[in-house]
């Protein structure tokens, strides 16, 4: 991953942790990203070990722990 090429990328935003506290941006990472129409893209808050979805043209969803992130996904597919 480049770090220094995403080191701006979450400028401007706001991030919150399951128990909806505001998170510090030093601990999110992105790690996914596509920005067409309802893209996506995918955080990962190191500190609270959840990760956060934000949906273009919807709503940033609830940030949920990891575990329960994953075990979702791998019941859809």
């Amino acid at each position: 991953m480049d770090f220094k090429r995403n080191e701006n990328h979450h400028e401007g935003l706001e991030f919150w942790s399951c128990e909806g506290e505001e998170v510090n941006l030093i601990g999110i990472i992105p790690i996914a990203g596509g920005r067409e129409s309802y893209g996506r893209e995918l955080w990962l808050n190191v500190n609270d070990y959840e990760i956060i979805e934000d949906t273009t043209s919807t709503d940033t969803r609830e940030p949920v722990e990891i575990e329960y992130y994953l075990e979702s996904l791998n019941e859809a597919y």
